[in-house]
C-alpha cells in the first residue's frame, strides 16, 4: 500500500494536480475551446478559484479527486453528468444507464450482468472515456475483449464513436490501428488501450498489462465469461503498484464457475440472491471489501416498464416475447441472454451440474497417501476450430483408503501451420516431450482414436510405444453394468461410447473419487445436455453443443479419456466403503501392485505380513 502523506505534502501533491490539468498537454487544446459565455454559477467544490478554470473543470478534478462533494450537496455521479453534458450533449439518459454509471462512481470493484442490448458495452466505454480524459496524463484505461475482431465490435467502437462526437477536438492522439488512444503522440503508459485476450493474444496481453506502471489504472473486461484466468491474475499487479484503481467485469451470466461468475459471486453465497435480485454485494475483492455486482433483467427493461419502446437500443417487449417462444423461459439461453442470470440447476439435463460439483468440493485437490503414478490424455480434436488438448493427472489412494483421481490444469498443444512437418508428427513430438517431462509412461496415457485421431495414436505407437491406451468415442458401449445399483450391461442403456464415457466420469465425481475440475472444464462438463426420454441415454452431439454453445466440449472430451485410463490402471468407482461389483478385477490388479511396491520396506522382517 502507498505510505500515508502529510497534510502539506498532500496540499503539495494536489496543486500540482490542479496545475496539471490546467496546463495539460492532453486536455489543452479541449479547455481552451470551450464556450465560457455562458452565465453560470461555477462550483468549485472546495478547491482555490483559479483564473481561467470552467465548471468542465471543476467537475473533473472534484470526479478525480472525491472532494467537496457533500459540501456542494452533490455527488460524483453529478461530476459524471455534468462532465457528459458537456462533452456529449446530446447523450440520451434511461434508467439502466444510470444504474450503470451510478455503480462506479460508487464502488472500486463492479460486476455486470444480465441480458443482451441492456447498454452495457456503451456504458462502459463511456465511464472509461469520462474517467481517462479527466487525467489523461496519468491514467491508464484497459478495454479487453476475447478477439480483436469482437473488440473492434464491441468495446473499441464505442471509443471511437464517442472520440467523434465530443463537442469539442477530443484531446490525445487515437492511433485506432493499434486499438490506442495516447495522452499525447507516442506515450505508450498513459492511453486507452484496447487488448485482446483470447485465442494466442493471452499471453501477449497479460505482459501489457503487467507492464503499465501510472498513477491511476481503469481495467475493464468485456464478454468476461469467455476470459481467461490469467488476465484476472495480472490485474492483481496493478492494484499494488497505483493511486487510483478500478475494476470493471461484464459479462451474460453462464457458469457459477467462470471467472465472470466468480467475481460476481455474492457475499453471502449464491443461495443468497435469485432472478428477482437485481444487485448485490459481492465477495471480498482486492481491495479487502466486498465488490458490487449489477444485474439487469429483460423483463424489466425500460422499455417494458414505460410500455412503449423509447430506446430502441435496449430490449423491446417485441424481443423479449418472440425470444420467449423460440428458446422457451426455461432455457439456458433464455436465462443467460434475456433474464440476465444464471440458470437454476435442473433447467437442462446435463452431465455435470454446478450444485453437484460445489457438494463434491470438485475444485479442490487430494491428500494422497502415496502418489502412485501419473497418467496422460490427449484430444486431438481435428478442424473446425476445435482445439488439442493435453491432460495430465495423478491418481492413488487418498485419505479414506480408496483410490483418487486428480487432475491437473489442461494444455492446448500447437500447431504451426508453417512448419514443413505434417500436423499428426507436430503432435505426436510435443505429446512425447511432455510425457516424459512428467513421467507419464506411454501404457498410462490415452488417446482418442476416433476418425482422424486414430492417425495419430498410429504414429505415436510406431514412434513412443504400441503400449498407448487407444479410446474410441465411437461405436456401441461396453458390455460392463451401468453401476453398481444399475447391473444392465452399458450398451443396454447408452447410446453410444462416448455417452458411456461422459457417464463413468460422472460417478467418479459422484463417488468423490474426481477431484481438480477447473472452471473451464466444468464449464464444458455442465453445459453438454443429455436426453433420456427414449430407451437408451443419448448425449448432446458435439456439433450440437457447438451451434448452441459456440464451443466444443474438447477439455471435457480430453478429461474422459484421463477418467479412462485411470478406469483401465485399477481405479474402480467406490459405492460406501467398497468397489462397485464390474471394477473388482482391475482395482485387485492395482492394489497388489500398490502392495508389490511397498512389499520391500518389509523385507528384513520376521514376522509374516
Amino acid at each position: 500500500m502507498a505510505k500515508a502523506l502529510t497534510k502539506q505534502a498532500q496540499k503539495k501533491k494536489l496543486e500540482a494536480r490542479q496545475r496539471q490539468i490546467a496546463n495539460s498537454t492532453a486536455m489543452g487544446d479541449l479547455i481552451k475551446r470551450l464556450d465560457e459565455s455562458k452565465d453560470y454559477q461555477l462550483k468549485t467544490y472546495g478547491f482555490e478559484l483559479i483564473p481561467g478554470f470552467t465548471q468542465l473543470q471543476y467537475d473533473m478534478l472534484s470526479f478525480v479527486h472525491y472532494q467537496g462533494l457533500q459540501k456542494a450537496r452533490c455527488t460524483r455521479f453529478d461530476n459524471f453528468r455534468n462532465i457528459v453534458s458537456i462533452l456529449w450533449p446530446k447523450i440520451e439518459w434511461n434508467m439502466w444507464l444510470e444504474r450503470q454509471i451510478q455503480s462506479l462512481c460508487d464502488n472500486q470493484f463492479v460486476s455486470w450482468t444480465g441480458c443482451a442490448a441492456s447498454g452495457k458495452t456503451f456504458a462502459g466505454a463511456l465511464y472509461s472515456t469520462v474517467w481517462w480524459i479527466c487525467q489523461p496524463d496519468v491514467s491508464a484505461a484497459v478495454l479487453t475483449s476475447t478477439t480483436k475482431g469482437m473488440l473492434r465490435k464491441r468495446m473499441w467502437s464505442e471509443i471511437q464513436k464517442l472520440y467523434a462526437s465530443m463537442e469539442w477536438t477530443p484531446p490525445g492522439n487515437m492511433v485506432d490501428s493499434k486499438t490506442v488512444w495516447q495522452a499525447v503522440k507516442g506515450d505508450e503508459k498513459n492511453a486507452v488501450f484496447g487488448l485482446a485476450v483470447k485465442d494466442g493474444n493471452t499471453a501477449a496481453a497479460v505482459g501489457h498489462i503487467q507492464g503499465i506502471h501510472t498513477s491511476r489504472v481503469l481495467i475493464v473486461i468485456d464478454e468476461a465469461t469467455d476470459t481467461p484466468q490469467a488476465i484476472f491474475d495480472a490485474t492483481a499487479n496493478l492494484y499494488a503498484g497505483c493511486e487510483q484503481f478500478q475494476m470493471l467485469v461484464i459479462g451474460n451470466p453462464n457458469s457459477h464457475f467462470d471467472p465472470h461468475g466468480k467475481f460476481s459471486e455474492p457475499k453471502d453465497g449464491w443461495n443468497s440472491v435469485n432472478v428477482e435480485t437485481e444487485d448485490w454485494e459481492t465477495k471480498i475483492q482486492l481491495n479487502g471489501e466486498p465488490g458490487y455486482c449489477v444485474r439487469f433483467d429483460a423483463e424489466r427493461s425500460p422499455n417494458i416498464i414505460a410500455g412503449k419502446t423509447t430506446y430502441k437500443y435496449l430490449m423491446t417487449e417485441h424481443q423479449l416475447e418472440g425470444s420467449r417462444r423460440k428458446y422457451g423461459p426455461e432455457s439456458p439461453l433464455f436465462w443467460k441472454f434475456y433474464r440476465g442470470f444464471w440458470a437454476p440447476s435442473g433447467v437442462l439435463k446435463t452431465v455435470f451440474n454446478e450444485p453437484l460439483l460445489a457438494k463434491m468440493d470438485a475444485h479442490l485437490g487430494f491428500v494422497f497417501r502415496r502418489n502412485i503414478k501419473v497418467i496422460g490424455a490427449c484430444d486431438p480434436a481435428f478442424g473446425g476450430g476445435d482445439r488439442a488438448v493435453l491432460r495430465f493427472g495423478q491418481i492413488g489412494i487418498i485419505e479414506d483408503g480408496k483410490p483418487g483421481i486428480e487432475l491437473d490444469m489442461y494444455e492446448e498443444l500447437e500447431i504451426d501451420a508453417a512448419s514443413s512437418e505434417p500436423v499428426h508428427y507436430q503432435l505426436a513430438s510435443q505429446i512425447q516431450s511432455k510425457c516424459a517431462e512428467r513421467g507419464c509412461r506411454p501404457e498410462d496415457f490415452g488417446i482418442d482414436a476416433s476418425g482422424e485421431g486414430g492417425g495419430l495414436a498410429d504414429i505415436l505407437a510406431k514412434e513412443w510405444s504400441p503400449a498407448i491406451v487407444r479410446v474410441e468415442f465411437g461405436g456401441a458401449p461396453s458390455d460392463l453394468p451401468v453401476s453398481s445399483e444399475d447391473l444392465r450391461p452399458a450398451k443396454e442403456v447408452y447410446d453410444r461410447r462416448v455417452t458411456e464415457l461422459w457417464f463413468t466420469a460422472r460417478e467418479y465425481l459422484q463417488a468423490g473419487q474426481l477431484r481438480g475440475i477447473d472452471p473451464w472444464t466444468a464449464k464444458e462438463f455442465c453445459s453438454r445436455e443429455f436426453q433420456d426420454e427414449r430407451r437408451k441415454i443419448k448425449l448432446q452431439t458435439k456439433r450440437d453443443m457447438k451451434s448452441v454453445y459456440g464451443m466444443s466440449p474438447d477439455i471435457a472430451d480430453c478429461t474422459v479419456i484421463l477418467t479412462e485410463v485411470a478406469k483401465r490402471s485399477g481405479i474402480g468407482v467406490f459405492v460406501g466403503d467398497h468397489v462397485r461389483e464390474q471394477d473388482k478385477d482391475e482395482y485387485a490388479e492395482y492394489a497388489g501392485a500398490i502392495y508389490d511396491d511397498i512389499g520391500g520396506e518389509f523385507d528384513s522382517l520376521d514376522a509374516p505380513l
